[in-house]
């Protein structure tokens, strides 16, 4: 092979003109020097946690389909693994963009298009909240999420914030505007300080900036704090 394949520069921008998911992963397979560069690409952006689970060993994970396939249920077999952390890491380390699809399958039906919801065992969520390593998107910088994703929302919220982020939507449906979600929007300076972009949506209400979030005043009731230093957030 020509020592020009060596240079990372040549073989991130090569890679970054294949045209299919497929043949990256074709790529990534069959050329050492390639791999890598090729699996950044193909695992830059995802749509929900679902693609890393995949990758997961069967007796680990399992899939389930049901109503004509419309649904797609996974649930936990047995305890995580060091090895199984590995593999998880592997992959997710390279993710830059998480960005929930937030998509009505009753509405989408009614349109004539298939969608497939998927359905994430509680359990799935309960483990992936308490990694053996400090972050499990340490690379992350687009953030879109929904709390309908987790029953433990707020803990999960937790994980993926990183200080990579500075793109950030948070899509509330279940969280509570209760003092523990309140505590934890104050401190979002803190866990994304590089956050150029920030939108809320409460209930159907969206409330967004474009500025990045500054480090709240210091104001002992963290209601009033929120209120403040963020009055683009409403409750």
């Amino acid at each position: 092979m020509h020592r020009l394949f060596f240079i990372d520069e040549i073989t991130l921008a090569i890679v970054n003109h294949v045209p299919a998911d497929r043949d990256l992963s074709v790529l990534a397979r069959v050329c050492q020097s390639f791999s890598e560069p090729a699996l950044d690409v193909l695992w830059a952006a995802l749509h929900s946690i679902v693609p890393l689970l995949k990758c997961l060993p069967p007796d680990l994970i399992e899939e389930t389909l049901h109503d004509k396939q419309r649904l797609a249920a996974y649930t936990l077999k047995r305890p995580f693994t060091t090895t199984d952390w590995n593999i998880l890491l592997k992959y997710a380390r390279r993710v830059t963009a998480l960005i929930s699809m937030i998509i009505d399958p009753v509405e989408a039906s009614k349109r004539g298009r298939f969608y497939k919801y998927e359905r994430v065992d509680d359990a799935i969520f309960g483990v992936l909240c308490n990694p053996p390593f400090l972050r499990l998107f340490p690379k992350l910088r687009k953030l879109v999420w929904c709390d309908l994703d987790a029953r433990e929302p707020l803990a999960f919220l937790r994980l993926l914030l990183v200080p990579s982020i500075s793109d950030l939507t948070v899509v509330v449906e279940r969280l509570p505007m209760d003092v523990c979600t309140q505590s934890l929007i104050v401190l979002l300076p803190n866990f994304c300080p590089a956050v150029e972009n920030f939108c809320w949506v409460h209930n159907g209400i969206v409330s967004r900036t474009s500025d990045a979030l500054r480090s709240p005043a210091r104001v002992s009731n963290p209601c009033h704090r929120l209120r403040s230093s963020k009055p683009w957030i409403r409750f």
